[in-house]
């Protein structure tokens, strides 16, 4: 566009424009701007707003990667974790189902049955149940009668 213009005549009218200080090339409405040069600006404008918005969508595609890239790393990571979790799990079970096992064994050389067990474990938890009453009523009358410890059960 600016090339169907000769220089000559291009000098002429930014000298003009700028000895007699009438506007600024760059305003759209300027009358003193030949159509020739307003067409041109106006498309130099729109390639550099359509620059700009490009570059504000390669931004945003940049942030999107970016943090698509710390969610699967942080996925990968906790799953890592449970799997992890999962296996102890798994040998906690299996530990329990062989504590289990070994207590109904020596139950059984004991020759204690599960009616039999049942009450034994009934009166252990009675009597730890007032051990623990006669130990809160002594913290209470020794700290002037409010106990400040919680009972965990």
């Amino acid at each position: 566009l600016a090339s169907d213009v000769s220089l000559d005549k291009l000098e002429n009218d930014i000298e003009m424009m700028l000895s007699k200080s009438t506007g600024v090339t760059g305003a759209r409405n300027n009358p003193r701007v030949p159509p020739v040069y307003r067409k041109w600006e106006n498309t130099r404008e729109e390639l550099r707003i359509l620059e700009g918005e490009a570059m504000q969508l390669s931004n945003k595609v940049y942030r999107q990667k970016r943090i698509r890239y710390l969610n699967e790393k942080s996925c990968s990571s906790n799953q890592d974790k449970s799997d992890r979790f999962e296996v102890l799990l798994n040998e906690m079970k299996a530990d329990l189902d062989i504590l289990k096992k070994r207590l109904n064994d020596k139950l059984f050389e004991l020759g204690i049955d599960q009616a039999h067990a049942e009450a034994l474990l009934a009166e252990y938890n009675d009597m730890k149940d007032e051990e623990n009453d006669d130990e809160e009523e002594y913290e209470e009358g020794s700290l002037g009668g409010s106990s400040k410890r919680k009972r965990i059960t």
